[in-house]
């Protein structure tokens, strides 16, 4: 069965990318914005695209943590001689 990748985006909860992502890493073909199954929407895909799309927001949780701690110019303590 063919779906829409962008109907699965809200049904499954991850991001358009991320579902391309755990496609191509399991296996499964994406032609333009169809991805394809052999049946129904396995339950291993799923659980993959969640654990994928956390792993993508704690990445860019900890980019934007990062990009905040250098804006405000903090700086290492200097050992005094």
């Amino acid at each position: 069965m063919n779906f829409l990748i962008s109907a699965l985006v809200p049904i499954i909860g991850a991001d358009d990318d991320v579902l391309r992502d755990t496609a191509r890493v399991m296996g499964y073909r994406v032609v333009g914005p169809l991805l394809c199954f052999s049946g129904e929407i396995p339950v291993d895909f799923i659980l993959e695209a969640h654990q994928l799309q956390k792993m993508k927001n704690a990445a860019k949780q900890r980019k934007q943590k990062a990009i905040q701690t250098q804006g405000q110019g903090q700086r290492f303590p200097v050992a005094a001689d």
